[in-house]
This record gives C-alpha cells, sequence and structure tokens, in this order.
C-alpha cells in the first residue's frame, strides 16, 4: 500500500495507557512506494496518478485534536449551556469505534462531562434502561460524535435508529440533534441537512472530494475526462483523497486504488 497508518503498522507506537490513544508517530505517505505505483501505471495515465498522489491530504493528530477542540467550544457555547443532553453513539466498550475514542478525547480534554448519559443505538435494551433519565430529566437535545465524515450514511443510519427505538417515549418532534464531527465533506452536510433541516452541525473543517480537487481551479480538463473514464461509477468522483494519522476510511470513503496501492 502506498499509505501506512499505525493501525496498519505491526509496530505502531500509541500513547500510554491513562489517556485516550494517540498515534505517536506521523503517519506519513511512503514516498518510494507512491513512485513506484505511479511507473507501474500504463503510460497514458500516468499524469492523472501522479495528479492523484500529490492531492492526497493528511490530517496529522495536532490538526486533528485542534479542530476537535473548536468544534466541542462551539457545541458548548451554542447548546451546552446547561440544558441536558445525552450523547447516542453506535459502538461499545467491546468493540470500540471512533465515536467513543473521540468521546473518550472531549471527556480528557473537559470538554464533555464524564457522567453524561450515553445511548447505544445498537443496543434496543439501553433504550428501555435509560428511558426513565430522559422523561425525568427532559431532554430534548441529542449529541452525536465521530472523527471524521465522509458520506454522512452512519450518521443519519445512528438518528433513523434512535427514532424507531425511542419513539414510544420521546416526541421526536421536540428533539435537537447536534452532530460534532470536525472534519466533514460538503456531501455529507448536505446529506445530513436535507434529511434533517433542523439538525446542528459543528465542524471546522470540510474535506475536498475527488469531483472538487477535479473541478479546482487550473486543473486541466484532459484529467477530469481521464478519471471519469477510469473510474466510471461507484460514486469516485464524491469519495475523498484524505486520510488521519489514526486511520484510513474504507473504500466507501476514499478512492481505494490511489490508496491501496492498484493499479488502474
Amino acid at each position: 500500500a502506498i499509505l501506512r497508518t499505525y493501525l496498519r503498522n505491526s509496530e505502531r507506537k500509541i500513547s500510554p495507557e491513562g489517556i485516550a490513544p494517540r498515534p505517536l508517530l506521523d503517519s506519513l505517505a511512503d514516498e518510494e512506494k507512491a513512485k513506484r505505483w505511479i511507473r507501474a501505471q500504463p503510460e497514458k495515465f500516468r499524469e492523472l496518478a501522479e495528479f492523484l498522489v500529490r492531492r492526497i491530504s493528511y490530517i496529522d493528530q495536532n490538526k486533528f485534536e485542534l479542530n476537535l477542540e473548536a468544534s466541542a467550544e462551539q457545541f458548548n457555547e451554542e447548546a451546552g449551556d446547561g440544558r441536558p443532553y445525552i450523547i447516542l453513539q453506535e459502538s461499545n466498550m467491546e468493540s470500540k469505534k471512533s465515536d467513543i475514542w473521540v468521546r473518550d478525547l472531549l471527556v480528557e480534554k473537559g470538554l464533555i462531562g464524564a457522567n453524561i448519559a450515553i445511548l447505544n443505538a445498537r443496543k434496543p435494551a439501553q433504550f428501555q434502561a435509560k428511558e426513565q433519565i430522559v422523561i425525568k430529566e427532559r431532554i430534548q437535545d441529542i449529541l452525536l460524535i465521530d472523527d471524521i465524515a465522509f458520506t454522512g450514511d452512519k450518521l443519519i443510519q445512528i438518528i433513523e435508529l434512535f427514532k424507531r427505538l425511542s419513539r414510544s417515549f420521546i416526541d421526536i418532534g421536540k428533539i435537537t440533534f447536534h452532530i460534532l464531527v470536525p472534519f466533514m465533506t460538503l456531501r455529507s452536510e448536505e446529506k445530513i441537512k436535507d434529511r434533517y433541516p433542523h439538525v446542528r452541525l459543528y465542524k471546522q473543517q470540510r474535506i475536498q472530494t475527488v469531483s472538487d480537487i477535479l473541478k479546482s481551479y487550473g486543473t486541466p480538463r484532459r484529467l477530469y475526462e481521464l478519471f471519469n473514464d477510469i473510474f466510471f461509477g461507484n460514486g469516485n468522483l464524491l469519495k475523498a483523497l484524505t486520510y488521519a494519522s489514526h486511520k484510513i476510511a474504507n473504500e466507501d470513503a476514499v478512492l481505494g486504488p490511489v490508496f491501496n496501492g492498484m493499479v488502474i
């Protein structure tokens, strides 16, 4: 693979126990592998291959945390004014995903409370257990947290699960959903806003899709046409060339052949 992150590195190094785990090493692209990948392409595709590799965007841990903090501060200023809220997530301590990791970072930084009630959207039994908390405290604000939103699909799935499982004891019309994700594509924002016009988003950086990059000023038209010829279908224009030090997204979100070193 052209890229390597601490998640894929057998010698990965993460921060010591006692704090939320973080990668200690930058997960930079392997330049030699990138050059070999470009040379391995058919000659007519090499210019496009080099163009795509040079536009891979990397979010290091410091940049990620600075934007996460800014997003959380925005949430606290606009919504966390003493009103009770609960956190809605899809993972649990047995199968930790990015939502728990980001929540742990925010708790460590004192940006959200460690004792905020949590609902797991994929565990219906939890809804019955937390029903009295929601009713007693008159919860009307639900917070979803994640690291990066490439498509927005996961966030929509979680909200839909919540609506289905909680409709017996919550007036959904009175609920405000808050989504705290520091990095998002415009595609994600629009998809979420189209589905839930009153949702409140707390993000700092917009991730460019391949379409955004190819349409940017100065990109030769022939590269746009060549990309469409090679990567036609599968929503590839709407995928990203972005990764972070803590993970690489799956091929639903990023352009797989570039990240995985496939010949196009």
